[in-house]
């Protein structure tokens, strides 16, 4: 159980800390960048390296989350509050793995067009 929990609780420290170091530096670099043909080519080879390990690291979370529902007795030996947890932590993950597998290319097209000056993609 506890190589689980290791394993766990470091695919999401380097998930959530990924996206953390994506919002705090990558998007206000971009936005120092003078160039638009270079913020689109820095940003998508950025996103196509951090894209890859955030799909792993969201699969082993999910794996492992499973994995330590199901050894710990499954629905059955959960209390009131810690299944709303679960569902939380559930929605969350969910949401982040709808988006890194193909919803985020449908959302991207919805609110940006191709139309869309780049100036305008990347502002803040």
């Amino acid at each position: 159980m506890t190589w689980l929990v290791y394993f766990h609780v470091l695919a999401v420290i380097v998930w959530i800390g990924g996206v953390a170091f994506v919002t705090a530096i990558v998007f206000p670099f971009l936005g120092r960048m003078e160039d638009s043909m270079a913020k689109v080519s820095f940003f998508m080879g950025f996103e196509k390296r951090f894209q890859f390990l955030a799909k792993i690291l969201v699969i082993i979370a999910g794996a492992t989350g499973i994995l330590l529902f199901l050894e710990r007795g499954g629905f059955g030996s959960l209390t009131n509050e810690e299944a709303l947890l679960l569902g939380y932590k559930f929605l969350v993950w969910l949401f982040y793995f709808a988006l890194l597998f193909g919803a985020e290319k449908r959302l991207m097209a919805t609110l940006i067009s191709p139309n869309t000056p780049v100036e305008k993609a990347f502002s803040d």
